[in-house]
């Protein structure tokens, strides 16, 4: 039976396009991402990378007024964990412009989901990104509102 499944599993995923759709929300095994630390030689590409393009005193600045959690580390890591996020391409695109774009990206939801958007703050609203770490006036113990659980 398990045969039969893992067949029909194959059948289903192996359309060309569906194989880049895996690989782009693939991820990597937690004890590589735990290893991640800024700077350190042995991190991901990916890392590089970002770290190229984002470093520890540029992420201050950006989120000044972020939560605890929220670390430059914990950041790197999360991009670590996910090695298509501004992973290399071999097809002449230019890899540093995409993961600029993707970085831009991904701070505008940032700011739009976990900021502070409060006016009198000493820092712009595009720079209150990550103060909080939930969505307001949700927890872990709510159902879901966006879908109707």
């Amino acid at each position: 039976m398990q045969a039969q499944l893992d067949a029909k599993e194959a059948e289903l995923t192996s359309d060309p396009l569906l194989e880049q759709v895996k690989k782009s929300i693939r991820t990597r095994d937690n004890t590589i991402v735990e290893a991640i630390m800024p700077g350190a030689s042995n991190n991901p590409e990916n890392v590089k990378r970002v770290e190229h393009l984002i470093d520890a005193h540029t992420w201050e600045y950006l989120f000044p007024k972020r939560a605890p959690e929220y670390t430059y580390r914990h950041f790197l890591q999360a991009v670590g964990k996910f090695p298509a996020f501004c992973g290399e391409y071999n097809d002449g695109r230019d890899s540093d412009a995409i993961c600029r774009k993707s970085l831009a990206t991904i701070f505008a939801h940032f700011a739009q989901e976990t900021g502070g958007h409060t006016a009198h703050w000493d820092v712009p609203e595009w720079r209150q990104a990550l103060v909080y770490v939930r969505e307001m006036g949700w927890d872990e113990n709510m159902r879901g509102g966006y879908n109707g659980e």
